[in-house]
């Protein structure tokens, strides 16, 4: 009775194991969202987005700390989902990247980010 318990749990946790791994999966990010690829900057904000579709994201508004790591599911519009499963968080971009002089700016959040890195179309 033991063994079989102890291997259905195995079993079982093997299966969550793998059935994680395949919704880890990012998309790549598509050609007319490469402007969002690189490393975004603004106060208490950092974004990095990656052409393969993953995301490094840090948020510091006072004594609270936001992360989120994880691939893009999809884009709505200009936002963009990123979790697996049903953890999600849609960043909200209420400015799509755009140049102003030399610098790329996005608004993301409310907040305006600056391009520090990455590619520069």
């Amino acid at each position: 009775m033991c063994k079989d318990l102890y291997r259905f749990i195995m079993l079982l946790m093997l299966a969550a194991f793998i059935f994680l791994l395949g919704g880890c999966n990012s998309i790549p990010i598509p050609e007319e969202k490469s402007n969002y690829v690189g490393t975004w900057e603004g106060v208490g904000f950092h974004l990095t987005i990656s052409d393969d579709g993953s995301v490094d994201y840090r948020r510091v508004n006072g004594n609270y700390t936001k992360t989120v790591t994880g691939p893009v599911k999809n884009f709505e519009g200009d936002d963009f989902v990123v979790g697996v499963f049903f953890i999600t968080t849609t960043f909200e971009v209420q400015q799509p990247p755009y140049k102003e002089g030399d610098e790329w700016l996005m608004v993301v959040d409310g907040v305006e980010l600056i391009k520090v890195a990455g590619p520069i179309i």
